[in-house]
């Protein structure tokens, strides 16, 4: 659990230096999309990392029905919910660097 947490941050931090040195491009729509490849990278390293910790599935009847993974389901709901912050705040914060670069959303 604790590996997942370092990698949670480290993946927020690239998140958010990506973000930091994007914002300052002023390119066209090409190069924003040379440079959107550098966060997919950043994202397939967090995905690849996060699989590497085979954690059980918080969801799975396996995890429910286990008494002992009480507080590995509580700490699980709790990344999630974390995770799910950080992950809203990229996707916002890409939208609106596409849509600023001419990218229409459909």
């Amino acid at each position: 659990m604790k590996l997942a947490e370092e990698y949670l941050e480290e993946f927020e931090q690239q998140g958010e230096a990506f973000f930091v040195e994007l914002q300052g491009v002023t390119a066209s729509p090409k190069e924003i999309m040379r440079e959107m490849v550098k966060y997919e990278k950043i994202i397939r390293k967090y995905i690849e990392r996060m699989n590497s910790l085979h954690l059980p599935c918080p969801k799975s009847n396996k995890t429910k029905n286990d008494p002992e993974l009480r507080r590995y389901l509580y700490w699980a709901k709790n990344f999630e919910t974390k995770e799910k912050r950080i992950i809203d705040n990229f996707t916002q914060r890409t939208n609106q660097i596409l849509t600023s670069a001419g990218f229409k959303q459909v």
